[in-house]
């Protein structure tokens, strides 16, 4: 019964300490930083980028959004809460991920693809095999050698169907181009919203950074791009130690 006794008492004594290391294991990590209040204000800069992008593209396409006030808008159904993400690593800063994918889609819109697919070259492929099978059936009507007059209609078919390809390969790139050269402007606007929002985390601390970072998009945009500035940085733009200007040279701006 003693040793029974005995047995009980250490193994309370033993889960005992087992609780109390949890219990400040889980303490010292909760301490490390507020992860309620981060959380809010990673939500929080997620609605600011999402604002920011919305304006950028409607400042990047003014003749898209002649016609109607509030069509640049389409751009919140792409950037809504899986399009842009938000997380905090302790020690490192903020990182918030945009979606290439949907900030092209949004630029694009109804104005077509910026590249070709695979699926392209094969509907091509198979515009010029029903040009082919056409001459075949020609053919196949007379037992006389085709005239000159069916070769010359059939080269033209064939060259139509070139020129269609290489026409919405010319229209591919030019939209290409216009979408990465409104990125560069979206990019500066982004900037210039970490310098004005940058201290709403605050509780990102001094040494640690804010990033953003745009995913890539295959043949558009094949690296990510990165933004990504030290958070002390933001502070000593909104205490007037820095200007805008001096702001945007400290920034990092990259491919990865």
């Amino acid at each position: 019964m003693k040793k029974t006794w005995i047995v009980v008492c250490a193994s309370t004594l033993v889960l005992a300490i087992a609780l109390g290391l949890t219990g400040w294991a889980q303490d010292a990590h909760s301490s490390l930083f507020d992860t309620r209040r981060t959380g809010r204000e990673v939500e929080i800069m997620k609605g600011i980028l999402e604002t920011t992008l919305q304006y950028a593209l409607k400042d990047s396409r003014p003749e898209k959004n002649a016609s109607t006030n509030a069509h640049y808008l389409r751009g919140a159904y792409f950037f809504a809460e899986t399009r842009i993400g938000g997380y905090y690593l302790y020690g490192q800063g903020a990182v918030f991920t945009i979606s290439g994918e949907s900030l092209m889609d949004s630029f694009g819109d109804d104005h077509g693809p910026m590249f070709l697919t695979a699926g392209d070259e094969l509907l091509f492929a198979e515009d010029l095999a029903g040009q082919e099978y056409v001459e075949a059936e020609e053919e196949m009507e007379s037992d006389d050698e085709p005239s000159p007059a069916t070769k010359e209609k059939m080269k033209e078919r064939i060259a139509a169907a070139k020129e269609r390809m290489k026409k919405k390969k010319e229209e591919a790139e030019k939209r290409k181009a216009e979408f990465q050269q409104a990125l560069g402007s979206i990019k500066v606007q982004l900037v210039e919203t970490l310098a004005t929002h940058g201290d709403s985390l605050s509780q990102v601390g001094p040494d640690e950074y804010i990033t953003l970072i745009i995913t890539p998009v295959r043949e558009v945009m094949p690296r990510p791009q990165i933004i990504s500035v030290k958070r002390s940085v933001v502070t000593d733009f909104k205490t007037g130690r820095l200007t805008l200007d001096a702001f945007r040279g400290k920034v990092l701006q990259y491919t990865n």
